[in-house]
This record gives structure tokens, sequence and C-alpha cells, in this order.
């Protein structure tokens, strides 16, 4: 993980190694906090994509009603 400022501003910069290949970019932020986060987010990003991680929308936003009626059915079962 290497965060650093770079230029006149202070942008922050990521730079770092994944599967092999080196990845730098800008983070578009003085703060270092925003930007270690940014080269996190930006690393999660390559995780996701290398392993094929579908995000399906429909799972993880779900009405409350139906969380509670999934809850009560799985209850009674039991």
């Amino acid at each position: 993980m290497a965060v650093h400022p770079k230029g006149k501003r202070g942008i922050y910069w990521y730079d770092f190694r994944f599967a092999g290949q080196r990845h730098q970019g800008s983070t578009k932020t003085t703060s270092r906090t925003v930007a270690l986060r940014a080269e996190e987010q930006r690393k999660r990003e390559l995780e996701v994509g290398c392993n094929n991680v579908k995000e399906v929308r429909k799972n993880r936003v779900r009405m409350l009603d139906e969380i509670i009626n999934d809850y009560l059915d799985g209850y009674r079962v039991r």
C-alpha cells in the first residue's frame, strides 16, 4: 500500500501491484485518509473483477416486510 503526494498541490496518488501488474493513479484529493480509502476501493474493484463476483441488487436491497416474513416463515418451521 503506497499513497504519496505528488505535485505542488499535494494531490495524493496510489501505487500498488495486483496480479503481477502495477496500478497507479490519482485519488483526486489532498486528504491522506480519503486517499487511503480510494486506494482500498480500487483494490476491491480489481479483486471483484478478477473473481467474477456479481453483486445482485435485488438480494442486497429488500423491503422490511419481506425480510420479516422470511424470518417468521423460517422461525415457524423450527
